[in-house]
């Protein structure tokens, strides 16, 4: 029996409706050794019997359990996955992989850790909103990545995600690198920069695309009782990120604006919920910001962006009835 070369992970929550189709675009690949695991994460609808009796295949598995969270779930697909190297599509994606054997034998060649390729953006009917490429053909160690492409990867998307990747399941297993089961907002942010550590070579591989299906609902807009939390522990690690790889100082910048943009993201929920009083919004938000010290870290945060840097500055003199204001008027 040949091993397996590739394991896709595909977490799965009350994805009866998407999850054929996605499934459908991932088995496209040109090479036989590969693997699916579909992991159910206690769906209430019929996903785990669409699975069941749809695309019929020894190489694609179904698993099932409680509900726990895409961490747990994305976690459970790396125990049981087999592949050299894994990749993560979400249930609603879809993904054109159809050369992926020569990227692979590319990343073989170039003793590759890691690699990058398209992010499209599709809206409901499958239309083209946006698509965000890597350069062509790049193969570079990670120091060489980080200082050409590092801010320019954040600025875009291409770097802030598990999907549109290709990782290898070795360095992701001899450094117990997991998906954080405490947080339920930044996450794959945070697994992708513990990844980023542990890698040597880094490649680009544009030909394939991710195809990334812009929820609409406005699911994702709402408050999360968590984000202060999961920034924190993201804003953390990013810390340490910066020191152990030497970042430049517009590096360092870009960094801390890219944790403030996101801080401000999470005070603006708070502003815009209407069903906060103003008081309990003034409140939320200033024992956020307490809790976990973030009127400190904003002292050492240069924002150059002028309405990231206006909203910094009223958190620090905690001028938050003036902040939900301006939120609620220019968003």
């Amino acid at each position: 029996m040949k091993e397996i070369r590739l394991s896709i992970i595909i977490p799965a929550y009350n994805a009866e409706n998407t999850i054929l189709k996605c499934i459908s675009s991932v088995v496209q690949i040109d090479f036989a050794e590969w693997e699916v695991w579909i992991i159910d994460d206690g769906s209430n609808d019929n996903t785990y019997e669409v699975c069941m009796n749809g695309i019929q295949d020894e190489r694609i598995h179904v698993v099932r359990q409680e509900n726990q969270g895409v961490s747990a779930t994305r976690n459970k697909g790396m125990r049981l996955a087999q592949g050299e190297y894994i990749i993560f599509v979400d249930a609603d994606d879809t993904i054109d992989i159809k050369n992926l054997s020569e990227n692979l034998r590319e990343m073989d060649l170039n003793k590759s850790d890691l690699g990058f390729f398209a992010l499209e953006y599709v809206n409901g009917v499958d239309q083209s909103i946006k698509c965000i490429a890597p350069p062509d053909k790049y193969v570079g160690t990670q120091k060489d990545f980080l200082q050409k492409f590092l801010i320019n990867f954040m600025d875009t998307a291409l770097l802030c995600g598990p999907v549109n990747k290709i990782f290898r399941r070795n360095i992701i297993i001899d450094n117990d690198i997991c998906f954080n089961e405490m947080m339920n907002l930044y996450e794959d942010i945070l697994f992708v920069f513990t990844y980023l550590q542990y890698v040597s070579m880094i490649s680009f591989h544009s030909d394939m695309v991710y195809y990334y299906h812009h929820d609409t609902s406005g699911l994702s807009g709402k408050y999360n009782e968590q984000s202060f939390f999961c920034l924190h522990v993201l804003y953390n690690n990013l810390k340490k990120c910066i020191v152990e790889w030497n970042l430049s100082r517009e590096q360092e910048r870009y960094i801390y604006f890219y944790v403030a943009a996101l801080l401000i993201g999470s005070v603006k929920k708070i502003a815009t919920n209407s069903n906060f009083s103003m008081k309990e919004k003034k409140e939320k938000i200033d024992n956020s910001l307490q809790q976990f010290h973030w009127r400190d870290e904003m002292k050492i945060w240069h924002v150059r962006r002028i309405k990231t840097a206006v909203a910094i500055m009223l958190l620090r003199c905690k001028c938050y009835g003036l902040l939900v204001k301006l939120c609620t008027i220019i968003g």
